[in-house]
């Protein structure tokens, strides 16, 4: 994380990681209608890969999903009120980072766009 902390100068600040959270970033995320999320079965692109869920590693790599993380739980950028109002989905499927298929676009990407009613969620 200390690594993550100095390299990284858009991502804690996006994700409203640092000490003063700016409440536009919550604003802002919180007002889209649909927010779907696809992790891919063999992504070779995202470590972890987990974290196209939002999902992280602690210290020792042991995967942390999102609803146990400290930024889901003070909903620091509106992905818990998101979930809780029923606006967020997670989707996997097969394939390497940002492989599509047609059947992804129309039964999962479609529907979330053209505000229909979407596939279930996965988690």
């Amino acid at each position: 994380m200390d690594r993550y902390y100095s390299h990284s100068i858009f991502l804690p600040e996006i994700n409203n990681e640092l000490e003063i959270k700016n409440a536009d970033y919550k604003a802002r995320l919180t007002s889209v209608k649909n927010f779907g999320l696809w992790m891919w079965d063999q992504d070779r692109v995202v470590v972890p890969r987990q974290s196209e869920w939002f999902g992280a590693w602690d210290g020792q790599r042991n995967d942390v999903p999102l609803k146990q993380q400290k930024m889901y739980e003070e909903d620091w950028v509106g992905l818990k009120t998101l979930y809780e109002s029923g606006r967020m989905f997670f989707y996997s499927g097969a394939g390497d980072h940002m492989y599509k298929e047609q059947y992804m676009m129309t039964n999962y990407l479609a529907p979330l766009l053209l505000d229909l009613t979407p596939m279930p969620s996965e988690y």
